[in-house]
């Protein structure tokens, strides 16, 4: 299958080091860098809608950096014979730091070049999000109902893609994702500051990190662990007998991460509706 990798995942498959410390701080570098390569590539380019381009790129470049995590998630259940807790928590942890560092491409994006610069490229985003003249001060967070009903569609679908296409398909959701939040997050933040006043801007964007990050760190693990399970499902029932023991071991798993996820999503969804606008409005 090495045949079918892009050229550039070359520079995506450095070892991952012991150091929990240190493996997540590569994989979040990796993400980071994968990220800017196809955004920059795209931008280069001149190429119209360069945004949603670029998150098929992000995503096509870093397969065989998730199929290896894959693949020592298998090793450490049936060889190394670990908790497969502890090696689910591990996958589980390595994939977030290359959401993050995904993230944190469309970030300094929407930084460095401005919302103007990319109104074009990433039309799609402003349209989903439906932002409009919105701040981060002034944007509706919604009700705990209807972000709890919004996000479940979004779990759903990513675990629809993850199973019919396995890694490809959960890069391609989770990077989806993490360009609608790098992108409009930035937006709504930096139209309430002055950019040019850099303590306020350190102020205010710690103060909006503390607001967001626990329900968004919250919903991209569910969306994470829903995406390891659909495609731990889609693996298993292709691989194992109907009723052989490793089947059982395999679906009970699944049934395990898909629970948690969806915990994950339930805490996700109250964060959201009552503790992100709740320190947004102080800063008001």
């Amino acid at each position: 299958m090495e045949e079918y990798q892009p050229i550039l995942s070359v520079f995506f498959n450095a070892p991952l080091h012991q150091k929990r410390s240190k493996r997540l701080a590569l994989l979040f570098s990796e993400g980071l860098c994968a990220g800017v390569l196809g955004l920059y590539l795209m931008h280069a380019l001149g190429i119209a809608q360069s945004g949603s381009i670029s998150i098929f790129l992000v995503a096509a470049v870093l397969v065989p950096r998730f199929n290896k995590l894959l693949e020592e998630n298998k090793d450490l259940i049936w060889q190394d014979m670990s908790l497969p807790r502890r090696a689910n928590r591990l996958t589980a942890y390595s994939i977030l730091a290359l959401f993050l560092g995904i993230m944190s491409a469309y970030v300094l994006t929407a930084i460095f070049l401005g919302e103007a610069a990319l109104s074009s490229g990433f039309a799609f985003a402003l349209e989903s999000a439906h932002i409009g003249q919105d701040t981060i001060l002034t944007r509706r967070f919604g009700s705990f109902e209807n972000l709890l009903h919004f996000n479940t569609l979004v779990w759903l679908a990513i675990m629809i893609l993850s199973f019919l296409y396995r890694t490809y398909g959960a890069l391609l959701a989770l990077t989806w994702n993490a360009c609608i939040w790098g992108l409009i997050i930035t937006f709504l933040v930096l139209r309430e500051i002055d950019i040019g006043s850099l303590s306020h801007f350190i102020s205010f964007g710690a103060s909006t990190t503390l607001a967001l990050l626990p329900h968004m760190a919250m919903e991209a693990s569910a969306y994470i662990v829903a995406a390891l399970a659909a495609i731990f499902f889609s693996k298993g029932i292709m691989k194992y007998a109907r009723g052989a023991k490793e089947s059982k071991q395999v679906f009970a798993a699944v049934f395990k991460l898909v629970l948690i996820s969806w915990l994950l999503l339930l805490a996700a969804a109250l964060l959201e509706s009552h503790w992100a606008p709740w320190v947004l409005e102080s800063l008001g």
